[in-house]
């Protein structure tokens, strides 16, 4: 009898997504010069519905929202694992769970040592895990002949900031001191994260250059990457508030969970009044400068942020750890001697704009940095293959390009 009432749900849920789907996905907003607009509305609706499924269930105390989301990405990176060649194995790098990719030997490296990598998966330092990833990384793998550690960080909000870090940073430490146990050349790393995981990358270069540890990374690539927590009112906030995928307010949900553990300040985040407007203004100027940004990317809806105002008590809770630059790593107040950088953003992303003011930091302290605003690319895309095959492949290859020529 269960099971038939199961049967009896399932089927009801497909009628519903059946009707749901293509009458909400029409009030979807597709920007402007967005390739694949029926793709992407098809797949907005379908995070919508995961987002509310989660949201219901939090309500009536049975599930988290971070708990479901987590439960239906585990199955959607299931739907076409990468059939490609490569091996992946999971072990542990100094008392953290990582998972080892190795590449087929192919016959010019037989009997030399390959480069090596360490990935910080993305998912808001909250969701997420290592084999989600495989689909992201494997492509990698089996295009650079490149050894991959994907580190399996505890996340917030149980484990809130600095664990994470410390974890990708205990892995990362192993893995550089042990490469030549793994056919690596321990001068020929990279470091490597989308979003939240390009933040804790980051993160990990600073800490390494800071501890003068040696051999430092030959690389670091950041893909998306969150930089900052003391402004959210940049233009691509601004102009990206509602999506697509990553909006304004769940970049300060999974913010606020990072910092504290929890979303107490969430909502002062969100309304841009979590900093204090004596510190505003000379954060602004110096850090999150919007001038420095091309008129391109300081269009309508976007207007100049008002300096004043901002909550004296939130700020006074905050400012430890927002100021901190292995939080955020673009209020750093010295850039020098990190290693030659890679940075990927999408045009149709809250945090497009805090990636091309860390690449312009970085240049102007003699680091070695390109960067690339994908104009066909939202936040997430790498991860996104089976909506859209073509753009995340595109932007997999730029990677792979870059980690090929300079490693």
């Amino acid at each position: 009898m269960s099971i038939i009432i199961t049967i009896k749900l399932v089927g009801a849920f497909l009628a519903v997504l059946a009707v749901a789907i293509p009458i909400l996905g029409l009030r979807e907003r597709v920007p402007k010069g967005f390739s694949n607009g029926c793709r992407l509305r098809i797949f907005m609706v379908l995070v919508k519905m995961m987002l509310a499924v989660g949201w219901l269930l939090e309500r009536v105390h049975m599930l988290s929202i971070i708990y479901v989301t987590n439960l239906i990405l585990r199955i959607i990176s299931r739907m076409e694992p990468e059939k490609r060649k490569g091996r992946a194995k999971d072990t542990q790098f100094g008392g953290v769970v990582v998972r080892v990719y190795t590449p087929n030997l192919s016959a010019e490296n037989k009997d030399g040592l390959y480069p090596g990598m360490v990935f910080y998966h993305g998912g808001g330092w909250a969701i997420g895990n290592t084999w989600i990833y495989d689909d992201f990384v494997l492509p990698i793998v089996n295009a650079v002949d490149i050894v991959v550690v994907s580190v399996e960080y505890r996340l917030a909000p149980k484990f809130k900031y600095p664990i994470p870090l410390d974890d990708c940073l205990a892995a990362t430490k192993y893995f550089m001191k042990n490469a030549s146990k793994f056919n690596v050349d321990p001068n020929r790393i990279a470091i490597c994260g989308d979003s939240a995981g390009g933040n804790l990358a980051a993160a990990v270069c600073l800490k390494l250059r800071d501890e003068k540890f040696k051999p430092m990374p030959k690389l670091q690539v950041l893909i998306y990457p969150v930089l900052q927590s003391v402004d959210f009112a940049l233009p691509s906030m601004i102009q990206n508030a509602d999506g697509p995928l990553l909006t304004t307010y769940w970049l300060t949900y999974y913010t606020s969970l990072y910092a504290t553990g929890s979303l107490k300040y969430a909502q002062a985040m969100c309304e841009n009044r979590h900093v204090e407007e004596a510190t505003r203004k000379q954060l602004f100027d110096t850090y999150v400068n919007h001038d420095m940004l091309d008129m391109t990317y300081r269009s309508p809806p976007y207007r100049k942020p008002d300096m004043k105002g901002g909550d004296v008590e939130v700020w006074k809770n905050l400012k430890n750890v927002l100021l901190d630059p292995y939080f955020s790593p673009l209020l750093c107040n010295n850039l020098t001697g990190l290693p030659q950088t890679f940075i990927y953003a999408a045009k149709y992303d809250v945090l497009r704009d805090e990636a091309i003011l860390y690449a312009k930091r970085l240049k102007l302290y003699g680091v070695d940095v390109s960067y690339v605003v994908d104009e066909h690319a939202l936040h997430g895309m790498c991860s996104f293959r089976h909506f859209f095959p073509k753009d995340s492949y595109n932007a997999l290859n730029r990677i792979s390009k870059f980690l090929k020529e300079n490693l």
